[in-house]
């Protein structure tokens, strides 16, 4: 290594250009400038070559040639022991920082890189005691953290994970307390971090997530049952099951069941035009849901006219909205709550489905939000339309599966 070369990687390392991953090294003036003998300098090169080609060994290998030259000066010895440091930053050795900090060198930037190092050498236990330097410094933020809770998810402590983690609500966090939950079977973290991840990101996975885990709640009713359908499909989870028990018609089924075959005939309708819905049994139930849409829906106004108590009005009004006539729907169901409907929680849930239905999120998001949470399974199914309806999910506008059924 020539004199100019060497000042020239000695000065770029005094002014931290020569860094990676956040390794950098202050060296003196009188280091940068420092002249040194071709037996020193040439092996220096080939180390500062070969760490940049990410051949550490090799560089370091080249520094002990450097080293083991004979009669070596004081200048000499400095900038060997700075190359051989700078190798061991690069290649993300942790040493030369325990060093700095047993010694009395430590600072904040030392700090974070020997959490980085311990991290990239897979040395979790060191990571998380690491922890405590890095505070000593007032070296922590955001991305230590985060470092820091991935240390003690990887280390299988994940009861760790959500205790470091505990208010945080960045995504990063928040996935990894998902992940925690999840190996914990920690079904209040599972369901609360649920929540925030589908708030902040709207993914398809977490609602196919939270949905299934309200759907394993049991038993249900059947109106439950169909209300989680109704959100598989507002939020383009719907399964396509083949055989006829793919979420359409199984949701179609329930309609019928329960007095809306108006809704169960859009439905199908919506499942034969995603090519998910289709065979001779699927044509049956079309044929028994738009029948009996027409008989209904002709005698629909004479229903709710004869309606006497709030659950019948309720019903009534669902029974509108299956037909899309929102604003009957709403007058009715308004109508049945004032009147004293005793089911809570249909009459809750219709009215947030209708206003979902008119565009109306706030209404619908405090009318699921009205569901009492003595119901507890009910009241997770409302909370879910409750997330549903002040989230900006991409999914909202998707009634499509994510896969197709295959013949």
């Amino acid at each position: 290594m020539t004199m100019g070369k060497l000042r020239a990687f000695s000065i770029a390392l005094l002014l931290g250009t020569a860094a990676l991953a956040n390794h950098s090294y202050v060296i003196g003036a009188a280091q940068a400038a420092a002249s040194v003998r071709s037996v020193v300098g040439k092996p220096l090169q080939q180390a500062q070559d070969l760490a940049a080609k990410g051949d550490y060994k090799g560089a370091l290998a080249a520094v002990n040639q450097a080293d083991s030259a004979a009669n070596k000066t004081a200048d000499e010895t400095k900038i060997i022991d700075q190359m051989r440091n700078y190798v061991m930053a690069k290649s993300g050795n942790a040493a030369v920082y325990e060093q700095q900090i047993a010694s009395g060198k430590g600072t904040a930037s030392v700090a974070r890189n020997m959490i980085r190092a311990h991290y990239m050498q897979k040395q979790y236990a060191k990571v998380i005691a690491d922890a405590a330097v890095v505070r000593k410094f007032g070296a922590m933020d955001a991305a230590t953290e985060t470092l820091i809770a991935q240390a003690y998810f990887l280390s299988g402590d994940y009861a760790g994970t959500i205790r470091f983690l505990k208010g945080r609500s960045d995504l990063d966090s928040l996935k990894l307390i998902y992940g925690a939950a999840f190996k914990l079977h920690d079904m209040d973290a599972i369901q609360s971090s649920l929540e925030q991840l589908i708030l902040a990101t709207g993914n398809i996975d977490y609602w196919r997530g939270g949905i299934d885990i309200a759907e394993h709640q049991r038993p249900l009713t059947d109106h439950q049952t169909l209300d989680l359908l109704r959100l598989r499909l507002l939020t383009g989870t719907m399964r396509p099951t083949p055989g006829g028990d793919d979420d359409y018609s199984q949701l179609a089924q329930i309609a019928i069941q329960l007095g809306f075959p108006g809704e169960a005939q859009s439905v199908l309708q919506k499942g034969m035009d995603a090519k998910i819905v289709s065979g001779e049994r699927s044509t049956r139930l079309m044929n028994m849901a738009s029948t009996q849409a027409t008989t209904q829906k002709a005698a629909l106004a004479q229903q709710a006219a004869a309606a006497k108590t709030g659950d019948d009005m309720v019903k009534a009004g669902e029974a509108y909205a299956g037909f899309g006539d929102t604003d009957k729907a709403l007058t009715l169901i308004q109508a049945g709550i004032k009147a004293g409907a005793t089911k809570a929680y249909d009459a809750q849930m219709a009215l947030g489905l209708a206003y979902l239905a008119k565009g109306q999120r706030d209404a619908a998001a405090k009318a699921f939000a009205g569901v009492p949470k003595a119901d507890t399974k009910g009241w997770n199914i409302a909370h879910l339309f409750n997330i549903y309806a002040r989230s900006n999910s991409s999914a909202q506008a998707s009634n499509a599966p994510a896969r197709k059924k295959k013949h």
